[in-house]
């Protein structure tokens, strides 16, 4: 098959769970020998040549520069009209000129949005094109700044949010019966989402696909845990705050000398002198998986947010055992569940960490465990195997 994807950002360095999550579908769809073009913006946030990217991808990679920058003149213009702020800061005629072009020159027999912000790139039925249509729900979006919104104390910064919550949410059902044919959700949970809303819709749980690493996981004795992700993303940032504030004196408390390993690209300025003590903050990592294997556990600490949580799977991938809300652990595969240590209370996720530190034997084993079920589960070839069956089962609008 001939398939174009559509990206916001590019898909390398893979660096934070969305870039995962496009590189592992692209790779995972080239290396059953289908023909992948993956055009994303090249915007000034996540600036990378396409030339730079490894060839070991199999994909043919184009890059279109955008600007999509955050500015307060246009949030606050964006108030006149009805569309979402984020589905207006990522529009670019340029783009959309290159993406018929392309469809033109290639006929392709796919075209996929990752995300809800580039559907507004999805051909309208009714043109030349001959391509299915299809969204890639990476999350809900309207739920995010729901959640955002939610934990906002500034009355007119929360208006605001709750508005773009509203007219995201509004937005999707609007596009998801114009713009698709079939709509691939991470979570299990959103999955569920668009059944119930959109029941004669072709849906698709496609969590994203991982390449699992062979070698088992050491045995940790020393009281370390980490924890590593985009700290632009307010889930992380929220949930880190309130990690500090809630849980990490209990932990210090049972255990004077745990420590906790904190990693993440574009921190807040001044993130990193404010930490509590015992918090080591080491900024953007080059390697994710080096950086987690002299520690015993992974805590992801959310309160909000949507969709299938990468940093989760990566840490069961390379058989850590993993501490998190249900947050989350909401929307994560089937049977994932088994492998997860879930508390929203502070005492009990405290409880629960310390708990897996003072057992460093049976936590290799439950993280041996939690690697085998990745293997079975979530191998990016079997995924991709199941989506191209879909995608035949499709007839364009």
């Amino acid at each position: 098959m001939r398939i174009l994807l559509l990206a916001k950002k590019p898909p390398y360095p893979a660096r934070d769970g969305e870039a995962i999550a496009i590189g592992q579908m692209a790779k995972g769809l080239a290396d059953l020998g289908h023909a992948v073009t993956l055009l994303y913006m090249n915007t000034a946030k996540h600036h990378f040549p396409a030339a730079e990217i490894p060839p070991m991808y199999g994909v043919t990679f184009i890059s279109h520069e955008v600007r999509a920058g955050i500015g307060a003149i246009g949030a606050l213009r964006n108030l006149l009209g009805t569309k979402p702020y984020h589905v207006d800061r990522f529009f670019s005629k340029s783009f959309k000129d290159k993406v018929l072009t392309l469809d033109a020159e290639h006929h392709f027999d796919v075209i996929q949005a990752e995300g809800l912000y580039l559907v507004q790139y999805l051909p309208l039925s009714g043109t030349d094109s001959v391509a299915k249509r299809i969204y890639r729900s990476h999350n809900l979006e309207f739920e995010i700044w729901q959640n955002v919104a939610d934990h906002q104390f500034k009355k007119f910064r929360k208006r605001y949010l709750q508005i773009q919550a509203n007219r995201l949410k509004s937005y999707e059902l609007e596009v998801l019966k114009t713009h698709v044919d079939g709509v691939l959700p991470i979570s299990t949970v959103d999955t569920g989402y668009y059944q119930t809303l959109m029941p004669k819709l072709a849906c698709m749980h496609a969590p994203t696909g991982m390449e699992i690493p062979g070698a088992s996981p050491n045995l940790v004795t020393g009281h370390d845990i980490y924890c590593i992700g985009g700290l632009d993303w307010l889930p992380n940032i929220e949930g880190l705050y309130w990690f500090f504030e809630a849980v990490w004196p209990k932990i210090k408390a049972m255990l004077p000398e745990s420590t906790m390993h904190l990693a993440g690209r574009n921190a807040p300025k001044n993130f990193g002198e404010a930490l509590p003590e015992g918090v080591k903050f080491y900024g953007e990592v080059p390697d994710a998986v080096a950086f987690a294997a002299d520690k015993a556990v992974c805590v992801v600490p959310l309160l909000s947010g949507s969709g299938m949580k990468i940093k989760i799977a990566e840490a069961m991938a390379v058989g850590k055992v993993v501490v998190t809300t249900y947050k989350g652990a909401e929307g994560m595969p089937e049977g994932m569940d088994l492998h997860l240590y879930v508390a929203d209370d502070p005492m009990e996720f405290a409880q629960l960490v310390t708990g897996l530190l003072l057992s460093p034997e049976s936590t290799r084993d439950k993280g041996l465990d939690a690697q085998r079920y990745m293997m079975r589960n979530l191998s990016n070839s079997a995924i991709a195997e199941r989506l191209i069956d879909f995608y035949q089962t499709l007839s364009p609008q």
